[in-house]
């Protein structure tokens, strides 16, 4: 077993440093030679392996560390002192919502078993590797990276700054734990139903508003959910280890699902027969009857814009999908301010009251459910990559025709759900009897409404312009994942700078029509360039 883990751990390095590589040199002028250089010297190649390992561990305790200041100690301490709630003992308040957030909803979201990635996908498919070892030396370098970079997050977090070792002794066995379990919990409902845990929708959003409901509780409810003692009892702590070490032994030793349906979902010719199966789907099971309802439309139009609008009328139901979730997850927050007002309401009102002290967390919570990135997927798995392989389709007027289109279907989705937030956050405010005839809450509501269109417009353009995905795979590109990093430093940095709300939202305003003319200016000098089968 232990070759094995050498092997995924060499190779994990090695795509490292090739993508590493790959975009160093599509720097301007001297990329190309510095590329070549480096491939031509394998010993430079392997140190470069091993910084980037090192960067893979810091880069991760940054970002995890960055969403505790924004999501806990700055932002929380910031807002608790506006709304002049009585919570007694913050430091106790930090470590509940961090323990919410990463040991429950961090850990035990998803499977690092069911995480696509190219390492897996090459051990299974090119270097064929056993299933059942492939897949546990995948788990043990997963862990590695994650254990390591989550123990120096709860350091920093809990002895640097709040000086309290219990804490960091309850998160980290936690956290550990809980992934553990999480990954035993993923496999058993693999081995009964052959689907992925994750992909069962009730159960992410029953997670999602558990953790929700846990870390940020006390801001509605006072003291009520203040449950620090019990979380750090010895008992519970001993619970934690017992089911961490049964989950090893069942996740390495008990379990006999490793097998070829489990090694099926990274295997290029599944994916192939899951895209066809999927495709197939989409057109026949549609509730819209194309040439009944729009043979006339269809028939006015010419070129790539019926291909297009072909296509969407055959999937529509398939677009929706993505916007309903999201639908849902609005209601369900309007539901529980609901229950907040009925269970608590002057202290809720007080804090619908003072909503705009919320405004700088807007960019990154909008960015995070703006319609577009499933939309994206779709279109590239579906019809995008079957065409991107004719000359045709790789033209400059043939890739911008395209992204046009979609621009405007994105937009349309992307508005719809921007005035349902609207006007979900008005409904909540008159049910609270506040004043709404105000310039601050009409700035507000057309924030709301402009940040969903332009982070909507940001999944498209970022798709032309990284192209993020590859062919025949689910695999994407971390740089994908990067371009989110900057609303993180933004939204702390509005947080810690304390600027007025009307402020606040007059330069997300401005800055995100700047941005979205910078995309879509970006996308008619380089796409041509740049959209293209990987």
């Amino acid at each position: 077993m232990i070759k094995y883990i050498r092997a995924v751990f060499e190779l994990k390095t090695i795509i490292k440093c090739n993508m590493f590589i790959y975009y160093l040199e599509k720097l301007p002028f001297f990329g190309q030679y510095i590329s070549r250089f480096m491939l031509k010297h394998t010993e430079l190649k392997k140190a470069i392996a091993i910084i980037a390992s090192v960067f893979t561990i810091v880069a991760l305790v940054m970002i995890k560390s960055l969403c505790i200041f924004i999501f806990g100690l700055g932002a929380i301490s910031y807002l608790v002192g506006k709304l002049g709630l009585s919570i007694n003992n913050l430091d106790s308040y930090y470590f509940q919502s961090v323990f919410f957030l990463f040991c429950i909803l961090g850990a035990f979201q998803e499977s690092r078993t069911f995480l696509v990635s190219k390492t897996k996908y090459i051990c299974l498919t090119h270097i064929k590797l056993p299933v059942k070892e492939g897949i546990i030396s995948f788990l043990v370098n997963e862990y590695l990276i994650q254990f390591i970079s989550i123990g120096f997050t709860f350091y920093i977090f809990s002895i640097l700054l709040l000086h309290n070792k219990i804490y960091f002794y309850v998160l980290l066995v936690a956290y550990i734990s809980m992934q553990l379990f999480s990954e035993s919990v993923h496999l058993a409902f693999f081995k009964q139903t052959g689907k992925p845990l994750e992909k069962k929708k009730t159960f992410s959003i029953f997670l999602f508003v558990f953790s929700l409901m846990g870390a940020y509780g006390p801001l509605v409810f006072s003291n009520n959910l203040l449950i620090e003692k019990f979380l750090i009892n010895k008992f519970l702590i001993l619970i934690y280890s017992i089911l961490g070490i049964i989950s090893v032994y069942y996740i390495f030793f008990f379990y006999d699902g490793y097998n070829d349906n489990l090694a099926c979902l990274f295997k290029k010719e599944d994916l192939v027969e899951e895209l066809v199966r999927k495709k197939q789907e989409t057109i026949y099971n549609t509730d819209v009857d194309v040439e009944l309802v729009s043979t006339q439309k269809i028939n006015k139009l010419q070129g790539y814009q019926f291909i297009n609008t072909l296509f969407v009328l055959r999937n529509k139901k398939h677009f929706f999908k993505y916007l309903k979730r999201r639908l849902i997850f609005l209601i369900i927050f309007f539901l529980f301010g609901l229950a907040c007002f009925i269970n608590n309401p002057l202290e809720t009102k007080h804090i619908l009251t003072n909503i705009y002290l919320f405004v700088p967390l807007l960019p990154i919570l909008i960015a995070t459910y703006a319609y577009g990135e499933g939309f994206c997927k779709f279109y590239y798995n579906n019809l995008d990559s079957k065409l991107l392989i004719y000359n045709f389709y790789r033209t400059r007027k043939a890739i911008l025709q395209n992204y046009f289109i979609k621009f405007k279907i994105i937009l349309k989705y992307n508005l719809i759900l921007g005035m349902a937030t609207a006007i979900l956050f008005l409904a909540l405010f008159c049910v609270a009897k506040i004043e709404i005839w105000n310039f601050s809450f009409l700035l507000l509501e057309i924030t709301i409404l402009v940040l969903n269109v332009v982070f909507g417009i940001q999944h498209l353009s970022v798709y032309y312009l990284l192209q993020p995905y590859i062919k025949e795979s689910m695999i994407q590109n971390p740089i994908l994942f990067i371009v989110q990093m900057p609303m993180l430093f933004l939204t702390y940095v509005f947080t810690m700078l304390s600027l007025s709300p009307v402020i606040t939202m007059s330069i997300f305003l401005i800055g995100s029509i700047i941005y979205a003319i910078t995309l879509i200016v970006a996308v008619y000098i380089k796409s041509c360039t740049t959209f293209k089968l990987k």
